[in-house]
């Protein structure tokens, strides 16, 4: 999927960062689940790629990918046992993705297309 036009949200007027046009923002994801049983308990295991392009070559906001991988185990029909693991490559917040938030000096962004998170998120889902 990709816009129309350009977003303005993508240009920072301020030096340094004034050397990356605005551009068009274009996104990407694919996932998939296998449900399966466990003990005639139900398991699904699933994955998802996705993959966001707001900015320009180069850009610290050129990109942000994330992989998702997940397990839900079912205990009972309304309790639900689950962890997924996620990898991320860049940060992009789309508030302010170029730069211009109030609190940073001008020609500065949040945005990092270096960075790297892993996560690994367990809980319970329980029902009633």
């Amino acid at each position: 999927m990709k816009t129309v036009n350009v977003w303005p949200g993508t240009f920072n007027p301020n030096p340094p960062l004034d050397v990356f046009p605005a551009s068009k923002v274009s996104s990407f994801d694919v996932g998939a689940k296998y449900t399966t049983s466990v003990d005639d308990r139900r398991l699904d295991l699933s994955l998802d790629f996705s993959s966001l392009d707001p900015g320009p070559s180069g850009a610290p906001w050129e990109r942000q990918n994330q992989a998702v991988a997940g397990v839900a185990y079912f205990v009972l029909p309304n309790v639900k046992l689950f962890s997924e693991v996620v990898l991320i490559q860049g940060y992009s917040p789309l508030a302010f993705i170029s730069g211009g938030n109030p609190e940073d000096p001008p020609g500065t962004t949040d945005s990092n297309k270096d960075a790297r998170s892993q996560v690994i998120l367990s809980g319970v889902n329980l029902a009633y």
